[in-house]
């Protein structure tokens, strides 16, 4: 077969109509000329994304080593009937499927969005862990190019993998502007993202019953730990308080942030991936003007010293939360933090951030 060098096609495990990251990616792509296509699973309906040729992978197993299998073996089959010539392997989970797929004039490029080693699914679990490791020593110094979220993991991945990673942050594009959120009586606070274990979920529904009626907690997303988080809330009699808003679309969630008060950022220190993250959020909550509480992990607490959009906590302890809460309820930091946002967001632009990944695909056949 004859491979097309201006196509790209990409394979992520992730909900392909949750995925910001890989949306953005993928419209800055066709944007400069290429083809894409996409191998990923779908929740609840298909991504459109004009030009893109989309892919859906359902398995049986919906996780753990059944799943990872099936899925890889799909992924590989549908690999090795398409055209492309660039093979874009989205984290750890999918590197098998990239590599099994390479032929003469085909190449691999590796995007990780986290430390998949040290995700806190995995923690305790050292063959687990250990398996994974090996097919990243295997698998990923074959790729042409590799590149992750933020320079604290790059640096790590380099160590690891003996390669150089580039950079491309996770920042939204340039919108046009919400209105700022006012000070008002009602405080909501939000959070977006998966609701799993590790994200302070369980702390900040502690706090909440410490802190007074006027705060409210809005919860968008789903995830494993849901069901442990009504149940929590019924305990802590919260339900006029704490809403659950499940998955929302990617589009309406600037909205919601916008009619928030603040958001959360609360991660485990005890996760490495989580330590040197740096979230969509983080950003998602910059544009849409709104403060939030956010973790002291490395990226954070650099980006802070940047611009001051966050207070924050060095501990998931719910008295901690409290006090950061509390501290950003002070009308003058409240209208200060809420400053900083409206610069900041004019520096942190996906319109930006693109250049470096349109650098890094334009390299990977020179």
């Amino acid at each position: 077969m004859t491979y097309d060098k201006n196509h790209i096609l990409f394979i992520s495990t992730s909900y392909a109509e949750y995925d910001r990251r890989m949306q953005r990616i993928i419209q800055t792509l066709i944007h400069a000329g290429y083809k894409v296509s996409w191998i990923a699973r779908s929740k609840d309906f298909h991504v459109e994304i004009d030009q893109l040729n989309y892919i859906p992978i359902s398995t049986r197993a919906k996780s753990g080593f059944m799943f990872y299998a099936q899925f890889n073996i799909k992924a590989q089959k549908l690999a090795l009937q398409s055209d492309a010539g660039i093979i874009s392997a989205v984290d750890l989970d999918t590197i098998m499927a990239g590599s099994w797929a390479l032929r003469e004039g085909r190449r691999l490029v590796f995007d990780s969005h986290e430390y998949f080693t040290e995700v806190p699914e995995l923690k305790g679990r050292n063959l687990v862990k250990n398996y994974w490791g090996r097919l990243g020593r295997k698998y990923i110094p074959r790729a042409r190019k590799a590149y992750t979220v933020n320079h604290s993991l790059a640096r790590i991945l380099e160590q690891l993998y003996r390669r150089k990673f580039e950079v491309v942050r996770n920042v939204p594009f340039a919108e046009v502007k919400t209105k700022a959120n006012s000070y008002s009586a009602k405080k909501t606070i939000s959070y977006v993202g998966v609701l799993n274990i590790g994200r302070g979920l369980h702390q900040i529904l502690d706090a909440m019953v410490e802190l007074s009626p006027e705060y409210h907690l809005q919860l968008i997303g789903d995830g494993d730990i849901t069901q442990h988080l009504k149940a929590r809330v019924q305990e802590l009699k919260l339900e006029d308080r704490v809403h659950f808003l499940g998955y929302v679309a990617p589009e309406k969630i600037n909205a919601l942030l916008a009619a928030s008060w603040c958001g959360i950022n609360l991660l485990d220190s005890t996760s490495l991936n989580y330590y040197y993250s740096l979230a969509n959020k983080y950003f998602d909550y910059i544009h849409a003007g709104c403060p939030q509480i956010c973790m002291s992990f490395p990226e954070y607490k650099f980006l802070n010293t940047q611009y001051e959009t966050a207070v924050l906590v060095d501990n998931l302890e719910p008295q901690s939360i409290q006090r950061a809460i509390e501290k950003l309820g002070r009308t003058n930091t409240y209208k200060a933090i809420q400053e900083e946002c409206e610069k900041a967001r004019e520096e942190y632009t996906w319109e930006k951030e693109e250049e470096q990944l349109l650098s890094i695909y334009k390299q990977v056949f020179s």
